[in-house]
């Protein structure tokens, strides 16, 4: 994510604006390692279904995309839809 300098000097002034960043920067680290141990720890067919689960509009995203958000490739991510 590109911040804008003008917005971040904002927030540093603002009296909660650091305390703001501060929470933010480490809800995106939680979400990375999160995104992190799903590669390592789950199947793609989890992952998969986690992935629907929690997104609700993925019929337009690319299938190359998802797939590489997954850690497959295209093949795999269209074999596994039509196991489910």
């Amino acid at each position: 994510m590109i911040v804008n300098h003008q917005v971040f000097n904002a927030f540093e002034e603002l009296l909660d604006g650091q305390r703001f960043l501060r929470l933010h920067a480490e809800n995106l680290a939680f979400m990375l390692r999160d995104k992190l141990l799903s590669l390592f720890r789950d199947s793609p067919e989890q992952r998969y279904l986690d992935l629907i689960q929690s997104e609700s509009e993925l019929q337009r995203i690319p299938q190359y995309y998802l797939a590489s958000y997954l850690g497959i490739e295209p093949e795999s991510l269209s074999r596994l839809k039509r196991r489910i």
